[in-house]
């Protein structure tokens, strides 16, 4: 197969994934697995900035696994809101800077079997009333690679992607080492990129449906793919009910109901 070969340079450093957007956190190692211990460096005073000057802080996190609906659906929370405690509170280090040390498998508590895509993760103060996250205020997530060579599509990350009509789907795909990647649409190549460690790409939305995304990644022999559904919702047209229909089941006669 013909390949275009797009060389993209890439400022790596400021799209990092070892740093979340600007830099809430940064961990080791930069590509985590299951199987590894990894240090967050939580800094307070990015993001939303609303854990600055506060203390103590204490970490609120999941994962974001195969049995995710979305990325606000948490599977094997190390704890519940209602109780923070001294397993998930962060060392101070330094003014607004806070650390945790954990091994991921063994702290979540998930079997060998399960299939992690993320860590999701908020921090917060002792009672909630301060909650530190993304400076959209969205929620921090850590992609977790597979063991040797490996690739994922790190945003979006809920499986399907749900998005509505003429709207943009960034699309950001990461390789554990340089790598050629490409990047499909209903199986007809839409991006290209090599010897890259992080591949971006805008695709716009304006026909509503479903559509099938995939990529595959290869470095020398080395070749992993991973592929998930994006549905588009259309337009929704909202109408009044007709006259004289009332809340709940209005029965029109023996064969006809209207709701």
């Amino acid at each position: 197969m013909n390949k275009l070969r797009l060389f993209c340079l890439l400022l790596f450093a400021s799209l990092s994934l070892h740093h979340s957007r600007a830099q809430v956190i940064t961990y080791t190692p930069a590509y985590p697995t299951v199987n590894d211990s990894i240090t967050i460096l939580f800094d307070a005073t990015q993001g939303n900035g609303a854990c600055a000057g506060v203390s103590p802080i204490f970490i609120h996190s999941g994962v974001i696994s195969w049995r995710s609906i979305n990325n606000s659906d948490w599977q094997f929370k190390k704890r519940t809101w209602e109780n923070p405690d001294s397993v998930t509170q962060m060392q101070s280090i330094g003014p607004n800077q806070y650390r945790i040390k954990f091994h991921i498998r063994n702290w979540y508590g998930f079997g060998t079997n399960e299939k992690v895509r993320a860590l999701a993760m908020v921090f917060r103060d002792s009672t909630g009333s301060f909650v530190g996250k993304n400076a959209d205020g969205t929620d921090i997530f850590i992609p977790i690679y597979d063991a040797g060579f490996s690739a994922k599509m790190i945003s979006p990350l809920e499986r399907p992607a749900v998005r509505e009509l003429n709207q943009t789907l960034n699309i950001q795909i990461s390789a554990t080492q340089a790598a050629f990647i490409n990047l499909y649409r209903d199986n007809v190549i839409i991006g290209q990129a090599a010897n890259t460690q992080l591949y971006n790409y805008s695709q716009p939305l304006n026909q509503s449906g479903k559509f099938w995304l995939r990529y595959t990644a290869e470095s020398g022999v080395n070749v992993v793919s991973d592929s998930m559904y994006v549905i588009v919702e259309g337009t929704q047209l909202v109408q009044d009910p007709p006259a004289g229909t009332g809340n709940g089941i209005n029965i029109l006669n023996d064969s006809t109901a209207r709701l």
